[in-house]
């Protein structure tokens, strides 16, 4: 593929009115990064946490998203009723930012029955997130007239920094804030209320850019029926194979994720500062680390080199397991950078291999139907390990066991070093399986 060197004032600039409309876009998604920043992760468990809610019960909360993303098939059939879109995306866009945000805030002021309140935010998380479903599929079909093949790289990279550094500074001032008042439960909740009302404005304005390009002609598309979407892909089986990979990383992402936050804040005592710091760092292991996996995945596979950077992570992980609130601060801070930031290297990678999976094994003809599968596939993984990491919440909840001069209460230590093992048993899949995933052509396994 012929690579085209183009600077940051070609990609982005005001005179030609389809770089004003991509320096409008990166804005966005800079506004975008810094909602998800301060209204979900960490900052969206603490205020949960704020309403003594327990880890199960969070785990319960973050079902809803994974149960809305399987309607991401229907949302090509629901547009293509509409010639112009703009206000009907504009209208989703708002309701998922009402929904999720200015909602879900004030709802614990109105429910107070623990029961009523779970389910009450998880209906409304998930009809958030179908709207934002609907917006997210009909605003990619609008702008992407906007981002040629031949610079389209260039934009990615550069969207990857505006969703990184400011969003990211934005979160280390509300992490230390938060450090600041951490004693104070009442003014730290409403705090976390006072962002997530602030969040909700920096959404109006985000649906307010969103709107701005012009609108262009949609290509008609014929959405494919629900049969085909399951039978096509499942009758491929090198294709399958592949899903067994992708169902089994999302398995081992959330059946301990949801959970890691609320153990390393209250029972490691880890500061929100230390905390977003370590996700702060990420993006700068850009620049020096994605050349070494882009030449991995050119001299092996995608593949392959997806189990190169499990092998990093997996061992960290089980070390992950073992961190433990006793330890004096500075070696609490050395051994939790010592995990973390070797697997943020691997990450890299590992993210940037994942996003491609969907395509390795892929044909050229029938695509929509197995991008629909993929995101089947995605999502049941995810929704399979929340709730296998949900009910081992709720079951573990008196579970002790010493080990190395410490006890281990609870479940969620154990859920981590199972994540580890689930991502060396992937390792192991991919290296037995060999060849029978590889794509029968490179062009196959391109994305």
């Amino acid at each position: 593929m012929q690579r085209h060197k183009m600077t940051m004032g070609q990609v982005f600039n005001f005179k030609d009115p389809n770089a004003r409309t991509r320096c409008i876009l990166l804005i966005s998604v800079a506004l975008e990064a810094m909602i998800n920043y301060i209204t979900t992760g960490v900052f969206w468990t603490e205020f949960l946490r704020g309403y003594h809610m327990e880890p199960a019960q969070i785990g319960i909360l973050a079902f809803s998203p994974f149960i809305a993303g399987l309607f991401v098939i229907f949302a090509p059939s629901l547009l293509t009723r509409f010639k112009k879109r703009r206000f009907i995306l504009a209208a989703c866009k708002i309701m998922y930012y009402v929904c999720s945000i200015f909602a879900l805030t004030l709802l614990p002021h109105f429910v107070t029955n623990d029961t009523t309140l779970i389910i009450c935010m998880s209906v409304l998380q998930f009809v958030a997130y179908v709207f934002n479903i609907i917006a997210v599929s009909g605003y990619a079909a609008w702008h992407v007239k906007f981002l040629p093949e031949r610079m389209r790289a260039h934009y990615m990279t550069f969207n990857q920094f505006a969703a990184a550094i400011l969003p990211g500074v934005l979160m280390m001032f509300v992490a230390m804030y938060a450090d600041k008042i951490a004693a104070m439960p009442t003014e730290l909740l409403a705090f976390w209320e006072f962002v997530r009302h602030f969040g909700f404005a920096l959404g109006i304005l985000d649906v307010i850019l969103l709107s701005l390009p012009r609108e262009v002609d949609y290509p008609v598309i014929r959405a494919p029926r629900f049969r085909d979407i399951l039978t096509i892909p499942t009758a491929n089986k090198k294709y399958m194979l592949v899903m067994v990979v992708v169902f089994a990383w999302q398995f081992s992402l959330y059946c301990h994720n949801t959970f890691l936050q609320v153990y390393l804040m209250d029972t490691i005592g880890v500061s929100y500062f230390l905390y977003c710091f370590v996700i702060f760092v990420y993006p700068f292991f850009f620049p020096f680390s994605m050349k070494f996996w882009q030449n991995r995945i050119s001299k092996t596979s995608w593949l392959r080199a997806l189990a190169l950077a499990l092998i990093i992570e997996a061992p960290l992980q089980l070390l992950y397991a073992l961190i433990r609130p006793d330890l004096a601060p500075w070696l609490l801070v050395t051994m939790l950078l010592a995990v973390r930031l070797p697997q943020h290297f691997a990450g890299v990678g590992r993210n940037s291999i994942v996003a491609n999976m969907q395509y390795v094994n892929m044909p050229q003809h029938n695509r929509t139907c197995y991008t629909s599968f993929y995101q089947i596939v995605f999502n049941l993984g995810a929704a399979a390990g929340l709730l296998f990491g949900t009910a081992f919440v709720a079951i573990s909840k008196n579970f002790a066991l010493p080990l190395f001069g410490y006890t281990y209460k609870g479940g969620i230590p154990w859920l981590i070093a199972l994540s580890g093992i689930i991502q060396l048993g992937i390792v192991a899949y991919i290296l037995l399986m060999g060849k029978r995933l590889e794509p029968d052509t490179q062009q196959e396994g391109a994305a």
